[in-house]
């Protein structure tokens, strides 16, 4: 990999869809080069790279699209379109890396403690998602709520504790390096009684 202008024979890589793929894009079009779009890996790293600055494990490196642009197909798409997933070679795979994930806990990301006590029955959590963020831009979502996520949830079952929680990328809102979260309006307070909306 390197940066610069492409020579021939080479590819262009972009971000995904990210604000700034365009000009990758726009570069392999008008060069008939094949366009390569990267991304984070599914398992990414303990920290977001914003709070740490952590680089990736893993990248997806994709040469048919991006896996969360429902407009688009994509190399994994593709896959699990051709792939002989009745073979008992894949499935036996696929069985030990997901036994081996919950085993281990493992998500995209990975700072969170295991060991920490369930909340009693009846907590509500409710997860947020980044405003703006790609995966929601380019997957077909209906426009962001006009009331905070919380509301709903505590409207259905009032008297339980509730908690509103984000994914890490948007935990810490002062700083300018987390973004804001999708559902707007202020967060419920975590682990209180549910008001009435």
């Amino acid at each position: 990999l390197r940066f610069g202008l492409p020579r021939s024979g080479d590819g262009v890589l972009v971000w995904g869809r990210s604000p700034t793929a365009w000009r990758g894009e726009a570069l392999a079009a008008r060069q008939g080069l094949p366009l390569i779009r990267v991304e984070d890996a599914f398992l990414r790293s303990i920290h977001p790279g914003r709070a740490k600055a952590e680089a990736p494990l893993g990248l997806l490196i994709d040469p048919v699209g991006v896996h969360f642009d429902s407009a688009t197909p994509s190399r994994m798409e593709e896959i699990l379109q051709s792939a002989d997933l009745q073979n008992s070679n894949i499935l036996a795979r696929a069985e030990a890396a997901a036994s081996r994930i919950k085993h281990l806990h493992l998500s995209k990301y990975n700072n969170s403690d295991p060991d920490l006590p369930t909340p009693d029955p009846g907590f509500i959590l409710v997860i947020d998602q980044t405003r703006g963020d790609a995966a929601i831009r380019h997957a077909g979502p209906a426009p962001p709520p006009s009331a905070p996520c919380w509301r709903r949830p505590c409207a259905t079952i009032p008297t339980s504790a509730s908690s509103s929680a984000a994914i890490p990328n948007r935990r810490r809102p002062a700083s300018r390096s987390f973004r804001r979260g999708r559902c707007g309006g202020p967060d419920h307070p975590p682990d209180q009684p549910c008001l009435p909306p």
